[in-house]
């Protein structure tokens, strides 16, 4: 099992914010699966509401997306991909992206953010999906 995966910013562009980098590659030398996770919402098993914040809904999310990826042996390290789903964004609020950071112990891989007007359902706030790759 081999492989490497390189998260980069090019110097010859803008600098990311401090919640995404601009690329990631992954060079393979032995077989990998690449993993798609659906959207996670700030939601428990019973599909409720953790809570009615931005704040609790993010975390909450991130947890069910840990489980995810943990359900085929990965773990944030082998995120390569990420799109956010923020309802009502506010880019001058930026305390949930804190979360975000922390998950991907301060090394987040590229993202995109999305701000919409409504998800799947009434009161959720935020949504994250991915995209990994595990090698073997």
């Amino acid at each position: 099992m081999s492989g490497q995966l390189e998260i980069t910013n090019p110097d010859t562009i803008a600098p990311p914010k401090s919640t995404y980098s601009h690329v990631s590659s992954f060079s393979v030398t032995s077989p990998c699966r690449i993993i798609s996770i659906a959207g996670q919402a700030g939601i428990d098993k019973s599909y409720e509401l953790v809570a009615l914040d931005l704040d609790a809904q993010v975390k909450a999310a991130l947890e069910n997306l840990r489980a995810c990826l943990e359900s085929v042996g990965a773990g944030p390290k082998d995120v390569i991909r990420v799109t956010h789903y923020i309802v009502g964004y506010d880019e001058k609020d930026r305390a949930w992206s804190r979360h975000f950071v922390d998950f991907f112990l301060g090394n987040p891989p590229p993202a995109t953010l999305v701000p919409v007007s409504r998800l799947a359902w009434p009161g959720w706030l935020y949504e994250i999906e991915a995209q990994a790759v595990v090698y073997g």
